[in-house]
C-alpha cells in the first residue's frame, strides 16, 4: 500500500543558465547525465524504501528550473464536495514565471481547483509554506511577501505563522525548516531573523525541536523529504541524521550535489499531493 503520493519532475531540461540565488553559477558546469542519475536515486528511495506513488508532470525546454517542483503550488484543504484544490505559486523571478501556465494545466488536468492569489504578491508555493499541527508556517524576505500570508489563511481556513528569512542562501522556508510526519521540526536558527526564529521557538515544544548544525544546513539537510517514519535528505547530513534515528525516524541519505550547485535538494524536487 502506497504511504504517499507525491509529485516529481524529470531534469530532462535542467542546467544552471542564470543566477536567481546566491547558489547558481552559470558559468558552473552541470553533469546533466549525473544529474538524472541522483534524481532517478531519490525516486527509486521514495518509491522502494519509502513506498510512496511518484507520479511525474512533463519537464518544459526552455524551463530549467521547474524540476523544483515543491515551488509549483501549495495543497489546500479539499472543497466541501470533496474536490482537491490547490493555491498556485506567483514566481518572484521572471526566469519562472513561465512555469505557473504548465503546472495550472497539469492540476487542473488532474481534477484539482485552482486557486490564485494576486500576480503582484510573490510567493512560491510549498517552497514558502509548510504544515505542522494545524499551522502553516510560512515565509517572507527573499522571494516572497507576507501579504501573500493573507491568501494562503483565506483560502485555508487555517492560522499563519509568518516567518522571516534573512539570510540570501535560505531563501525558501524549505531549505531552512522541515517539519517530519512524526511531529518533529528541522530548522536552521540563523536562517531567521531574531523576532522569527523566537515566534518558531515559541510554538514548537522544545522536545519536537532539531537544530540543523550550519556546515550540515548549508548541505541542504533541511530539504528534506518526510514520509510517515522515512525520511530522505542530501547524505551529509551525519549529526542529524543521528537526532533523526534517536526520535523514530529511519533514514535514507541520496547524493544531490548537481541540483545543490542550483539552490535546492530533495525537498525541493517534490510536492506531496493527497493519497
Amino acid at each position: 500500500m502506497s504511504t504517499a503520493s507525491i509529485l516529481m519532475i524529470p531534469p530532462t531540461f535542467f542546467s544552471v543558465d542564470y543566477a536567481i540565488n546566491p547558489w547558481m553559477n552559470p558559468h558552473a558546469m552541470v553533469d546533466t547525465n549525473l544529474a538524472i542519475v541522483q534524481w532517478q536515486q531519490l525516486k527509486q528511495t521514495l518509491t522502494h524504501q519509502c513506498h510512496a506513488t511518484v507520479l511525474e508532470v512533463p519537464p518544459v525546454e526552455g524551463l530549467p528550473d521547474m524540476v523544483f517542483v515543491a515551488n509549483a503550488a501549495i495543497i489546500l484543504p479539499p472543497l466541501a464536495s470533496g474536490r482537491e484544490r490547490v493555491l498556485l505559486a506567483r514566481f518572484f523571478n521572471e526566469e519562472r514565471q513561465g512555469e505557473e501556465a504548465y503546472f495550472q494545466q497539469w492540476f487542473e488536468e488532474q481534477g484539482y481547483w485552482v486557486e490564485k492569489s494576486p500576480a503582484h504578491l510573490p510567493f512560491e508555493g510549498a517552497g514558502e509554506a509548510l504544515a505542522w499541527n494545524g499551522f502553516w508556517f510560512a515565509s517572507y524576505g527573499q522571494r516572497a511577501v507576507r501579504e501573500a500570508h493573507s491568501w494562503l489563511a483565506y483560502y485555508s481556513g487555517q492560522p499563519v505563522i509568518s516567518l522571516e528569512l534573512v539570510d540570501p542562501k535560505f531563501y525558501h522556508l524549505d531549505v531552512a525548516f522541515c517539519p517530519t510526519d512524526l511531529g518533529y521540526v528541522l530548522y536552521y536558527p540563523a536562517a531567521f531573523s531574531t523576532d522569527s526564529l523566537a515566534l518558531l521557538e515559541a510554538i514548537i515544544p522544545p522536545e519536537k525541536r532539531l537544530i540543523v548544525p550550519e556546515s550540515e544546513a548549508l548541505q541542504f539537510a533541511c530539504n528534506a523529504v518526510s514520509v510517515g517514519s522515512h525520511i530522505v535528505l542530501p547524505c551529509e547530513a551525519s549529526t542529524l541524521r543521528q537526532q533523526l534515528e534517536a526520535t523514530g525516524h529511519t533514514v535514507h541519505c541520496v547524493e544531490y550535489s548537481e541540483f545543490i550547485k542550483a539552490g535546492g535538494a530533495t525537498k525541493c524536487s517534490t510536492l506531496k499531493l493527497p493519497l
